[in-house]
């Protein structure tokens, strides 16, 4: 047993979790002759603030999908000029789908969060 589910706390915040669609993997694959992307098993979580609704959740990710959508797309290449331009909100959705939770379960709360700078 890895640890005690018992034992399980939630901390203050809400969770924001982005998933690549294909048309992320579909660009990755142009920028390399030899890239073969065909899915990630990762995806990628933001910590909101707590008490926040899906509404919320979705207001905030507007006003600041852009900002998402270039971390993604730093994630798999560094080198903006080939990034698309004129990124939209639409354009967002049609490469990422994302979901909300209003709790995050600490599995580990017995352990120190450790926060690093990117």
């Amino acid at each position: 047993k890895i640890c005690n589910m018992k034992m399980n706390k939630t901390i203050n915040r809400s969770v924001l979790v982005l998933v690549a669609k294909q048309p992320y993997y579909d660009w990755g694959n142009s920028l390399d002759d030899s890239s073969d992307i065909d899915k990630f098993d990762e995806c990628s979580s933001h910590l909101l603030d707590e008490g926040w609704s899906s509404t919320e959740a979705e207001e905030f990710l507007k006003l600041n999908f852009d900002e998402l959508f270039q971390e993604q797309l730093h994630g798999m290449w560094t080198d903006e000029s080939a990034w698309p331009q004129n990124r939209t909100w639409e354009m967002f959705n049609e490469w990422f789908d994302w979901h909300f939770s209003s709790m995050v379960w600490d599995i580990f709360a017995d352990k120190k969060i450790v926060w690093e700078e990117w």
